[in-house]
Order: structure tokens, then sequence, then C-alpha cells
């Protein structure tokens, strides 16, 4: 039983070795950067990536679309506007009061409409981003009608108020 010790004691020293074994921490050659150099590049002469033409003309497509849905709603907003303060206050059950009713159901459809394009930019916006394609004309195209749906949103919102 002696033996074991001694035993584990031999071959732990027969481990360690001389200090000159050990290769050395300090930092090589091959480890020091230049962070100025890497930052200093000229990223004006990068052409910012552009999409195909195929997408071009879609997104052109689907705004063209949007705008033509909203103008159809701009068109029939003031007769629901009319149809709607004509209503307001009378009795639900009154042909006025359903008028405006039907009115602003037609208002809504027509913003419904607008939003369809709405539906393939995003989709269009979410295939190019996994893709790993350019967004940006997807992207202002989609920020253009969001802002078309808002304008029809405040005359729905304002319409229901006087209703």
């Amino acid at each position: 039983m002696r033996l074991v010790p001694v035993a584990a004691f031999l071959a732990l020293t027969a481990c360690a070795g001389s200090a000159d074994d050990y290769p050395s921490l300090a930092i090589r050659d091959v480890e020091r950067i230049d962070y100025a150099e890497i930052g200093s590049s000229d990223e004006s002469d990068v052409a910012a990536p552009v999409a195909s033409q195929e997408v071009i003309e879609r997104v052109a497509a689907l705004r063209a679309q949007a705008l033509a849905d909203h103008a159809n709603f701009v068109e029939a907003a003031p007769v629901a506007r009319r149809l709607v303060r004509a209503g307001a206050g009378a009795d639900p059950t009154s042909t006025a009061r359903l008028s405006a009713e039907v009115a602003i159901s037609d208002l809504s459809s027509l913003r419904s409409q607008t939003a369809i394009p709405l539906a393939d930019l995003d989709a269009m916006l979410v295939a190019a981003s996994i893709a790993l394609e350019p967004t940006a004309e997807i992207a202002e195209a989609r920020d253009a009608v969001v802002r078309l749906i808002a304008e029809e949103d405040q005359v729905l919102s304002e319409l229901r108020a006087i209703l």
C-alpha cells in the first residue's frame, strides 16, 4: 500500500516538462490587426445593390394599383360624407341612417382594395429579406401604400365618429 502514493508521485513528475517546452503567450505578428486600415476603405466606391428589373416592374405595378384604388376611395368619400351627415342622429332604422351605414361599408371595402397591394408588397419584402436581396425599392413602395391606407383610415374614423 505504501507504494501507491510513491507511484502516483513518480507518475506526476513524469508529466512535468521544462519551461522551454511551452509556447509563448505573447501576441504574435499575425494577431496584430490595424483597425485603422480596415475602417479607412472608401465605402463610396461600393454600389448599393439594385433589385432586379422584374422586381422593380412588379413593385411599380403594385404601387400603381394602390394609387388607382386610393383614387376610387377619394372619389367615393364625398358622397359617403354627405350620406353620413344626413344620417347622423337619425333613427337607427331610418333610410338615412341605413344609407350612411352602407356608404361607410362601401368606403371600407374600397380601403380593403387598397390594402391588397400592401399584402403583396409585404410578401415580396419578406421574400427578398430572406433571400438577402435588395429591399429598398419594395420598402419604399410599401411605405407609400401604408400612407395611403392611413389617409383612408382617417376618413373612415371621422365618418364613424359623425355617425
